[in-house]
């Protein structure tokens, strides 16, 4: 290898939801898991990569100087982030982005118009499905079993996705409370949860955001259930190391959780309902060794074995998904790419 390979990253979406690319965010964003990560692992000298973002200046403002890598920042006004968006050519608004091998993206269904441009566009699969993809993107990174490409000229590689996990276990002192933070909607359904904490009187801390109309607040009581709204990766790591039980008893396939990992990492054993998914939570959440799976009658049993947990098997479990193991996934990714397209360095 003569240089190291240069990657322009873009974040185009500028009203409502944005990312947080600080390590520790204030909100989350599945988006930002992975270039958040690869920020500080490719600002190594050792490092092969040559890593920027390209986000609005929101998105690093809680950025900490002191710990993280904010050079790789280059801020992108959101007039250019919609002129992309609307199908402008990037040499209008990035004149030297021929500097760079590879531009990367995760939003669903977008594209970057480079035509005649040096670099490949990439896409990563935030959801883990190819077609979430645009057909003009040549390459796309995927999570999960399914690797099939959705579009006639499009090609795909595996990659993982991951947590912050220790190198070796600790173990962790536990409290009695269940802990669960994620969306909540129909699909991750943890009013269940919350009525079986009413109803034996266990402590429950729900963290997230309520999708919709969904009624989990009509659950919570501030005495036995408690909910905390959007926390802070720092707080929900804390509640995660002490907490007896998690659980993700959702109504439907799940390709992936970045949540049930955070709880693994810290020694914290999940809930799951008894479901014929055949999906990735069936898989990786075995009853007795680093869970339990709930009928809807045995509540009480799982939550007096989960104290008896072996939190090394969780751990353990977690450990295959640490954010490591993502970004060194990426990289194996990126070099087929480069390798794939003839890409000169």
């Amino acid at each position: 290898m003569n240089r190291k390979i240069r990657i322009a990253y873009f974040d185009l979406f500028h009203s409502g939801w944005h990312e947080d690319y600080s390590i520790n965010a204030r909100k989350y964003g599945g988006g930002a898991i992975f270039p958040k990560w690869a920020k500080e692992e490719w600002s190594k000298p050792e490092s092969n990569f040559e890593f920027y973002i390209f986000a609005p200046k929101r998105c690093w403002e809680h950025i900490d100087e002191s710990l993280e890598n904010k050079f790789c920042f280059q801020e992108l006004p959101e007039n250019i982030g919609q002129f992309l968006l609307n199908g402008g050519h990037i040499k209008n608004v990035i004149p030297n982005i021929d500097y760079f091998d590879i531009i990367m993206l995760g939003h669903t269904g977008v594209a970057i118009n480079n035509s005649n441009c040096r670099p490949i566009q990439v896409h990563w699969a935030g959801f883990g499905r190819a077609s979430d993809s645009h057909p003009f993107i040549p390459y796309t990174f995927l999570y999960g079993k399914n690797l099939s490409p959705a579009y006639p000229n499009q090609k795909t590689y595996p990659i993982k996705i991951g947590k912050p996990v220790s190198d070796v276990f600790i173990k962790n002192d536990k409290e009695d409370y269940i802990f669960i933070c994620s969306s909540h909607d129909i699909s991750k359904d943890s009013i269940p949860l919350a009525k079986e904490c009413l109803k034996n009187n266990i402590k429950g801390i729900f963290a997230g955001i309520i999708q919709g109309d969904y009624k989990l607040l009509n659950y919570i009581d501030n005495k036995t259930t408690f909910f905390l709204g959007e926390i802070s990766d720092k707080f929900k790591y804390e509640l995660a190391k002490k907490a007896r039980l998690s659980a993700f008893l959702g109504t439907c396939p799940c390709v992936f959780s970045l949540g049930v990992v955070e709880m693994l990492a810290n020694g914290t054993p999940i809930l799951r309902n008894n479901t014929n998914f055949n999906d990735w939570l069936e898989e990786t959440i075995v009853d007795g060794y680093n869970g339990f799976i709930y009928n809807g009658k045995n509540f009480l049993e799982c939550w007096n074995n989960a104290k008896n947990i072996n939190q090394e098997n969780c751990w353990k479990t977690a450990k295959k998904y640490s954010t490591k193991e993502m970004v060194l996934s990426f990289e194996e990714a990126i070099r087929f790419t480069i390798k794939d397209s003839k890409i000169q360095l």
